[in-house]
């Protein structure tokens, strides 16, 4: 009898402490893990950009030139982005990233000014590097971002009676700054998405030179305004 008893009692407060035990463990939170943003990551992206070719002489025909120029051309952009990011503190992020898009913009103009002859102008490649200063907050870090841009831009001058002149078929690479800003969002471990707005503007260190009707050559150095809208995803390793 005081065996059983005893046994009883052991019984009894064993299942008072398993119950105790899953009370502790049922009011205990559970929390989602943590994405860490920080390290390198290479990522693919396609997107699509505004770009507005403007005049930068200050001549007569400055005027002339942005009628002919200034209406911005939609086209669909595409390439590879990477970087690396530095955790500062709980939340705040600083990062670099660089980027590298071909682009297919194409348009041609003809002249406002009662004269036969057009531009054709085409942007074919984006490229830039930026430091980026993001909040992490969880799966999320939005951020803001700005640097260095690089556009590679062809330009070709000639009338319409005659076609392109020889010689006035040239391209450069417009150097200048971007500013922008986006969000990451990260789907698994070591995969994140990506939004990124930016915009830039570029310009040539020197002249191009066309020849005119008069088979005088015109300088003109030509700036680019762009408006750009990225998807991307990425994996960070």
């Amino acid at each position: 009898m005081k065996l059983t008893a005893l046994l009883s009692i052991v019984a009894i407060a064993s299942s008072a402490s398993i119950a105790n035990a899953a009370d502790v463990i049922k009011a205990r939170p559970v929390s989602a893990p943590v994405f860490n943003w920080a390290g390198p990551y290479i990522g693919i992206e396609a997107g699509t950009a505004f770009s507005h070719f403007y005049s930068t002489d200050k001549t007569n025909t400055v005027d002339e030139l942005k009628a002919e120029l200034g209406k911005p051309e939609n086209a669909a952009l595409a390439g590879v982005f990477a970087g690396y990011n530095f955790r500062l503190g709980q939340h705040a992020i600083f990062g670099i990233d660089g980027n590298v898009d071909f682009h297919s913009s194409n348009a041609l103009r003809i002249s406002e000014s009662g004269e036969n002859d057009y531009w054709l102008y085409k942007e074919t490649a984006l490229a830039a590097a930026r430091l980026r200063v993001g909040l992490a907050a969880g799966r999320f870090m939005p951020y803001l971002a700005g640097g260095l841009s690089i556009a590679r831009a062809a330009f070709a001058y000639g009338g319409t009676d005659q076609g392109i002149i020889s010689g006035n078929q040239l391209q450069d690479n417009h150097i200048g700054w971007n500013i922008g800003a986006g969000v990451d969002y990260a789907i698994a471990n070591n995969i994140f998405l990506r939004a990124d707005y930016r915009f830039s503007q570029n310009k040539i260190k020197h002249r191009y030179e066309f020849i005119n009707e008069n088979w005088t050559k015109e300088p003109n150095n030509i700036g680019i305004k762009s408006h750009q809208l990225r998807l991307g995803a990425a994996y960070k390793f």
